[in-house]
Parts: C-alpha cells; structure tokens; sequence
C-alpha cells in the first residue's frame, strides 16, 4: 500500500528499534517479485501465445520446456514460464485466486484504482449462514456502496489478471549483481526491460516469424506500468478498511478453529448431538472460571494479544 520506498524505511526503522547496527553492504536481497494486476475480463489466456527468446548456452534465458500450464474446464488459468531461484514469470487469473483463498482485501484495493478511474466497482456479494447444518460464519469479502457496479460473482465481466515477473538469488547475484538496497534501485528497472523482451506475450499475425509478432496490448500495459519508479510504486488504497477486512477474516478463522476445538472436546467426553448446546455453555463457564482464576496471567496474555494485533486495531494494549 505504501510503496517499496515506505516498507524499506520500515524495516531499517524496526532493525534501529531492536538496537541492530548494519551497513549498506551487510544487506543480501535473495528475491523480488513484482506484479501488476489487469481488470481485463474479455482476456483469453493462450500458452501458445508466449515468444521466448531463442537464446542458447545460458540458463537465464526462458525456453519452452520450462512452461507450466494449468487450467480447467477447457480454459487455461495461469502460465507460468521459468524456474526458481532463476527467473519466472507467470500469468495467472488472480480473481480466482483471492476467492478460492479468501483474499478479500484485494476487493478494497482493486476498486481503489477502479474508482480513480471513474470505473463502477466489483462488487463480490455472499450470504452469511446463520442457521442450519452448516451455520459456521463466513467471511464477507468488501463491498462497496454504489449503485453502479460489476458483478464480480460473474467471473466473465470481473476478471483481473496477474502478471508477474520473479527474480530469484541465483538471477539476482550472478545475472545482474544485485545485492543490495542500491543496487536494486539502479538496476531493477532493467532487468524489468529485459525479462519482459525476453519473454513476451503477443498478439500472433500472418508472420511465420514468431519473434516478429508484436506484443499484446494487456503486455504493453504491464510493461509501462513495470517501468514507473520502482521506489515511489504503491497502491494508494486507504489502509484502514483494509485492515478492518483482515480482522475480519481473521475473526472468522478463529472462531472455526474454536468450533472446531469444541466439537473435538465434546466428542471426547461422549457429548452426543442433543447435549452438544449444553456442552458449549457448560465449557464456556470452564473457560471463565480458569481466565479469572489467575487475573495476572491473564491480563497479561491480552496485553500480549493486543500487541500482536496492533497492525489491525491500530492502538496497543494497555500495560
């Protein structure tokens, strides 16, 4: 959200905190990934769309054998081209993505740009269960208020596309000599340039000469977008829905992982089904007699607590 310029002050102000001295040369940078994500729901993904340099005898260089496709239902989902700890680049449907895995921030950010761009937001709407045999909560994804909006349940008109370029240790130290904060800075932007020459997503015409096919337009824009300062990159979304979104998410897991824990309980002390509420209120006592029975433990594991989560509430515990 606040840009690479913004998370290397953090990390150098958090290392000074902990009283740790270190020079420019003492840092050793092992990888890089950098993406740009693409609202392009009409995009097709295609394998054989991908020109790699035809280059020999270096291991940098990306070739057909090192391409991994994976898809279903007849459509392919992502590519990916390279290996670690060398060089990859991968295109991948990232809105698949973030609802198979519950990224719902993404939501935020997303539409964020959508809404700088006087575009109408995604909108991903899902029912919370309240009842019934499968009652357990469900984390709702952001929505924005708006009365126009893309329906981004309907995967075929919300659609974002990931393209990302990786630069692993081997890349970095032995290719470009990159290592440090310095060097990252002066030599990133080309070896952005050059991975994507390198490889290239293309828009195939009537020349047999695929290393004449001009690039597509989703690579063009990824390109341009790649070579903006590197340092001052950032999102700009607002910070605080967001980390309301993943305290959010997170409530949830923990309160599946309670669940969870609880029906396991009951199952060991040979709680049947019509017992199971009784069993609940019953462990709920338990739990408060033991957090009052020793006050100065516990306070102490919620200050703890809070502290943990202070990226998420935004103040700490009190002491």
């Amino acid at each position: 959200m606040y840009g690479l310029g913004r998370a290397k002050a953090h990390v150098e102000d958090t290392l000074a905190a902990w009283g740790i001295r270190f020079q420019a040369d003492d840092v050793s940078i092992a990888r890089v990934d950098f993406c740009v994500d693409v609202f392009a729901p009409s995009f097709t993904l295609q394998p054989e769309h991908f020109v790699m340099h035809s280059g020999t005898g270096r291991r940098d260089y990306i070739t057909d054998t090192d391409k991994a496709v994976n898809g279903k239902s007849g459509r392919t989902t992502s590519v990916t081209l390279g290996k670690m700890p060398n060089r990859q680049v991968i295109v991948y449907d990232k809105r698949a993505e973030v609802i198979a895995r519950s990224k719902t921030y993404w939501w935020a950010i997303w539409n964020d740009t959508l809404r700088k761009q006087n575009l109408p937001p995604l909108r991903y709407v899902t029912v919370r269960r309240e009842s019934g045999p499968d009652a357990s909560p469900v984390t709702l994804p952001y929505v924005e208020n708006a009365d126009h909006f893309i329906d981004a349940t309907q995967p075929d008109i919300s659609r974002v596309w990931r393209v990302e370029f990786r630069a692993g240790k081997d890349y970095l130290k032995d290719t470009w000599g990159i290592r440090t904060w310095g060097q990252l800075f002066d030599l990133f932007g080309d070896l952005v340039r050059q991975t994507g020459e390198t490889v290239r997503y293309t828009a195939p015409n009537s020349d047999p000469n695929r290393s004449r096919w001009p690039n597509h337009l989703i690579w063009a824009k990824v390109i341009a977008e790649m070579n903006d300062d590197l340092l001052e990159m950032h999102s700009g979304a607002d910070p605080n829905p967001i980390k309301e979104i993943h305290k959010e998410t997170h409530i949830s897991v923990l309160i599946r992982n309670i669940l969870g824990t609880s029906i396991s309980l009951a199952a060991l002390n040979g709680v049947d089904i019509e017992g199971i509420g009784d069993f609940f209120d019953k462990t709920g006592n338990d739990l408060k007699c033991l957090a009052m029975s020793n006050m100065t433990k516990t306070e102490k594991q919620l200050n703890d607590a809070k502290d943990r989560y202070v990226f998420l509430n935004g103040t700490k515990g009190t002491k």
